[in-house]
């Protein structure tokens, strides 16, 4: 029989590379919960920078720390931070994103109360500097696998999933980008519905040029995913494709037009 610990124990992955400018932040945000059950498993993907030894900075027992003979990628490095995993509950921090303090704390409180498997929260975009240009706005109360597939509003620093109710741990599919939304459709294809904890619970950051910021980087990644993945057909990969497209576009022609109107002072 469980003890209540090991079935309360939010198990933590986040995969780092080459993230010594915004890592520090990143697991001082975790340290920081008031929901203090978890074990923090970081797996670094063969840094050549200081995030190391940022890393071994931090002095608490919760954290562990795994790092790759190579480089693998983050869906790689993610699925051997859930293989080492030993809690009830599985989220997801990336290395330049933040927590609210009270974010697992509310999480959790929702999962039990609700007795839903998978959830995610509305979040912050921040900017390099830490400085907050926008948000997720309004987000959907719940999404299944088919209103998910053209367009991925879930971010992954805002997950929690129960790995009781969906027969075990769920992993990231091989691929080099876009393997989080892959994740989201596996959780999905498993437990149905994913719920919305109506709350601004953590930030995410988006970096000039990042490959998540560029849509039509991520255009073959996403053909990657319909095609390869979810194994859908020529005509449904191609309609989700131009769905997708269209629906990033605009989003972020609208977080342009709100760190714009902040830098000249016109948002109140």
């Amino acid at each position: 029989m469980l003890s209540n610990h090991e079935s309360d124990l939010v198990s933590i992955i986040v995969p780092t590379y080459n993230s010594e400018s915004f890592i520090y932040d990143s697991i001082a945000s975790v340290l920081s919960q008031t929901y203090s059950d978890f074990e923090l498993i970081i797996v670094d993907d063969d840094s050549s920078d200081d995030t190391i030894s940022i890393i071994r900075s931090f002095d608490d027992p919760r954290i562990r720390l795994e790092r790759n003979e190579s480089n693998c990628g983050p869906a790689e490095t993610r699925n051997t931070g859930l293989k080492l995993a030993i809690g009830r509950y599985i989220a997801f921090l990336d290395s330049d994103d933040l927590w609210a303090e009270d974010k697992l704390e509310k999480q959790i409180a929702f999962m039990k109360a609700k007795n839903v498997a998978f959830i995610y929260t509305r979040y912050v975009l921040i900017d390099e500097h830490g400085v907050r240009f926008g948000d997720s706005g309004p987000l959907s109360p719940s999404v299944t696998y088919r209103s998910l597939l053209p367009h991925c509003i879930i971010r992954t620093s805002s997950v929690v999933y129960d790995s009781y109710s969906t027969a075990g741990k769920i992993y990231f599919p091989p691929l080099r980008k876009r393997q989080d939304f892959g994740l989201f459709l596996r959780l999905l294809s498993v437990c149905h519905e994913a719920h919305l904890l109506d709350e601004e619970l953590c930030s995410y950051r988006i970096r000039k040029n990042s490959v998540s910021s560029n849509k039509l980087k991520n255009i073959p990644y996403n053909w990657d995913l319909y095609r390869n993945v979810e194994k859908l057909s020529l005509a449904s990969s191609v309609y989700y494709i131009s769905r997708w497209f269209l629906n990033s576009a605009f989003v972020n022609i609208k977080r342009q037009y709100v760190r714009r109107s902040n830098l000249l002072g016109l948002r109140k």
